[in-house]
């Protein structure tokens, strides 16, 4: 039995010592007729068509002689290196033709029409519920009384998705507020509260029977926020547009006029608030003034005509 075993292993080993040389041969003339073409990396070349034909005997060797040819006789593209005759015009011909995912109309006729495809409103939906701001859940809004039951039913999982994660984020930093003894932590967390309770106001969420209580929280954290951080922007301009809400335009001008002092009349932030405040109260004198001084704000598309008009104004 030994015998067997031992001529078995000796005939295995001529085998694979044959094969082994075999391979080395057939990889060294193809590595020979590619290096023609490619003139580095000659022993890595060897090295692979020896271990491809070593693991796939009689086969690897067609394998390779075939790769060989179609190495040699492959065509690649060239290299542009010189673009300055490249006639452009020839190039944008062919690009495709960019269309409007909703054609011609706007969102707000789509999602208001009931001649709109429900498909279309449905795409339209999930556009704005991508980066949902005031503008946009008011048209969402609408369709909570489309014909479609589907249409309504996403409306309001969107409508509700949003009011669920505020709420959950303002008990989960309440919490930490009732837990946290660092005074300059509980300021931090009421800032936070107060700005997530004016989101909920800002995205009309709160319910009419909820906003004055709203409010009140809003006044309520941004004043002990402000006794910690009384130089902030944010808080400031939060209470002056929440005493803008409830109508108590003496302390909103009050934390206007603060931000402008300090920071100057041409901040984006404030500027429009504070006009709006002067023209409720008739004084258009300086509703003149500050758009007379607000040169920064001439890029922003809805503030500009506004600009423009009040300075028509002026100089008529």
């Amino acid at each position: 039995m030994s015998s067997i075993w031992q001529e078995v292993t000796h005939s295995l080993g001529s085998f694979y010592l044959s094969l082994a040389l075999l391979s080395l041969i057939v990889a060294w003339i193809a590595a020979m007729i590619l290096k023609r073409r490619f003139s580095d990396g000659y022993a890595r070349l060897v090295f692979f068509f020896w271990a491809f034909n070593i693991a796939a005997p009689l086969l690897g060797v067609l394998a390779t002689f075939w790769i060989v040819y179609y190495l040699m006789t492959v065509q690649y593209e060239e290299a542009l290196t010189e673009t300055s005759s490249i006639d452009m015009s020839e190039v944008y011909s062919e690009f495709p033709e960019v269309q409007r995912i909703f054609g011609e109309a706007s969102i707000r006729q789509i999602l208001s029409s009931n001649k709109a495809p429900d498909d279309l409103k449905m795409k339209a939906l999930v556009s704005l519920a991508e980066n949902i701001r005031k503008n946009e859940i008011a048209l969402i809004k609408q369709t909570l009384s489309d014909r479609n039951d589907e249409i309504r039913l996403y409306s309001f999982a969107i409508i509700d998705k949003l009011e669920r994660t505020i709420n959950n984020t303002i008990h989960t930093k309440l919490d930490n507020y009732r837990q946290s003894k660092n005074t300059k932590d509980r300021a931090k967390l009421a800032g936070e509260i107060a700005q997530l309770y004016w989101e909920m106001l800002y995205f009309e969420l709160a319910d009419e029977d909820l906003r004055h209580f709203i409010t009140l929280e809003i006044d309520h954290y941004a004043t002990e926020a402000l006794k910690e951080y009384p130089e902030s922007i944010a808080l400031n301009t939060l209470m002056g547009r929440c005493c803008l809400m409830t109508r108590e335009y003496e302390r909103a001008e009050k934390y206007f006029e603060k931000l402008i002092s300090q920071y100057g009349v041409g901040d984006n932030s404030i500027t429009p608030y504070l006009a709006e405040l002067y023209y409720i109260k008739h004084d258009y004198q300086h509703v003149k003034q500050l758009m007379h001084d607000t040169d920064n704000l001439r890029s922003n598309q809805l503030l500009n005509p506004v600009i423009e008009i009040w300075n028509e104004k002026e100089s008529a």
